[in-house]
């Protein structure tokens, strides 16, 4: 969020999708690095499902108030 720029919708989409590429790459290098320990993969699995929990509504809202902003 804080290298997007100035303006704020390069700043929010820089958000999301750093934040969903960062759990795509844990998720591959601890399964090529820790494939002998299940329960590391399970908790970045965890990790990714609260991610998702916490990031849906949020992103719901933004693009409310964003919406509501280009409306005005």
């Amino acid at each position: 969020y804080l290298l997007g720029g100035r303006d704020r919708g390069t700043r929010i989409a820089m958000a999301f999708m750093h934040g969903g590429r960062n759990a795509s790459m844990a998720l591959m290098i601890a399964g090529q690095v820790f494939s002998d320990r299940p329960q590391v993969l399970t908790m970045i699995t965890v990790t990714v499902v609260l991610m998702l929990v916490v990031l849906m509504p949020l992103s719901l809202y933004i693009g409310r108030s964003v919406g509501s902003e280009s409306a005005a």
